[in-house]
C-alpha cells in the first residue's frame, strides 16, 4: 500500500521533532501553531499510529516517531539532491557550459587548473571537468572528443579541427627523498643499485608500463613500487629510499618544501620535452587561446 505523504509534510513534522514545541516549530517554518498541528494530526491518521507525546511543555517523539523521522529526513535530503540535478537555468542560475580538460595529471594540477580564472574572464559560465589521461592515450581520446582542451608533448596525429601552439618544455630529471645517501650527485651506475618507482597505467584490459624517460631502461633497473601518477611517485619517493625520474613542473613544490632532492647523474644529459597546448578550435575562441598561450609561458618561466 502506497501512502499519500507529502514532503511538505514530512518537513513540517522534522521541524517540530527538533522544534519540541508547537510554537516554536510554527515560527521556523512560518505558519500558524494550529497548522502545524493539523499537519502532526494528520500525519498520525495516514500511518495509523502516533507519533508523539503531547504535554503543556511541548512534545516528544514516541518510538514510531522516532523511526519516522529518520526515514523522513532521508526522503528530504534524497528529494532535494534530486531538485538540485533537474534545476532549470535562472537568471540567478544560469546555464553552464562544460569545458572538459584532459592530459597528464601533473600539468592538470600544475598549470591548467590556474588557467581556469583566465577562461572565466572570458566566460563567466563555463564550469571546468578536468580528466586525467595517460599519455599514450591522450591523441585517441582527442579523436574520438573526450575532452576540448590539453597540453601534451607531441604535436602528432591531432585532428585537423585542433588548433597546437609550442608553450614551452617540460624537463625530466631524477629525484630522491632528502637525505638519501645518495645525496646531490651520483654516477649512472651508483644510482641503478636503488628501486625506482615505475610508472604503470590499467587500460582496462591489462598493465602497461609508461616511459619516464629514464636513461636506464626499466628491464635493466630494480623495480620498487608503481604508480600512475608523477604526484604519487613523488609520494613514495619522498618516504622511502626508492627514486624516480620525474617532471621537474610536477615535484618543483616539494623541491622548494624540501621533501625532494634533484640529484645529478654526471653520464647524463637533460631531458627535455616540447609542451603543447591544444584546444578544439571551435570550442576556444582565438583570443581567449592568445591569452592562455600568454598565461601558460609566463607559469613556464618564458616571457
Amino acid at each position: 500500500m502506497t501512502l499519500d505523504v507529502s514532503l511538505f509534510e514530512l518537513e513540517v513534522f522534522t521541524t517540530l521533532s527538533t522544534a519540541r514545541s508547537v510554537r516554536a516549530a510554527a515560527r521556523q517554518l512560518k505558519l500558524k501553531p494550529s497548522h502545524v498541528s493539523k499537519v502532526l494530526t494528520r500525519l498520525e491518521a495516514k500511518l495509523g499510529k502516533e507519533l508523539a507525546l503531547r504535554s503543556p511543555t511541548g512534545i516528544v517523539l514516541n518510538r514510531e516517531g522516532v523511526i519516522l523521522e529518520e526515514v523522513a529526513r532521508k526522503i528530504l535530503r534524497e528529494s532535494a539532491a534530486l531538485a538540485d540535478g533537474f534545476k532549470l537555468p535562472t537568471a540567478a542560475n544560469p546555464a553552464k557550459t562544460v569545458l572538459t580538460i584532459g592530459g597528464l595529471s601533473y600539468v592538470n594540477r600544475s598549470l591548467l587548473a590556474g588557467s581556469t580564472k583566465i577562461m572565466e574572464s572570458f566566460d563567466e559560465s563555463l564550469r571546468f571537468r578536468f580528466l586525467d589521461i595517460a599519455p599514450d592515450k591522450i591523441i585517441a581520446a582527442a579523436v574520438k572528443g573526450a575532452f576540448d582542451l590539453a597540453i601534451h608533448t607531441s604535436s602528432d596525429e591531432w585532428p585537423n579541427t585542433w588548433t597546437i601552439t609550442k608553450i614551452g618544455d617540460a624537463i625530466w630529471s631524477l629525484y630522491s627523498r632528502t637525505g638519501h645517501p645518495l645525496g646531490t650527485h651520483a654516477t649512472a651506475e651508483e644510482v641503478n643499485r636503488y628501486p625506482f618507482v615505475i610508472p604503470t597505467y590499467w587500460d582496462g584490459k591489462e598493465y602497461l608500463r609508461g616511459d619516464d624517460y629514464c636513461k636506464i631502461p626499466i628491464s635493466d633497473r630494480t623495480v620498487g613500487h608503481e604508480a600512475s601518477t608523477a604526484d604519487l611517485a613523488a609520494q613514495i619517493v619522498k618516504t622511502s629510499d626508492q627514486l624516480g625520474y620525474l617532471p621537474r613542473l610536477g615535484v618543483i613544490g616539494y623541491v622548494h618544501q624540501n621533501e625532494l632532492t634533484e640529484i645529478s647523474v654526471r653520464e647524463w644529459e637533460v631531458v627535455k620535452k616540447p609542451l603543447y597546448l591544444a584546444v578544439k578550435s571551435d570550442k576556444i575562441k582565438k583570443k581567449l587561446y592568445n591569452s592562455l598561450v600568454v598565461f601558460l609561458r609566463h607559469q613556464l618561466g618564458i616571457q
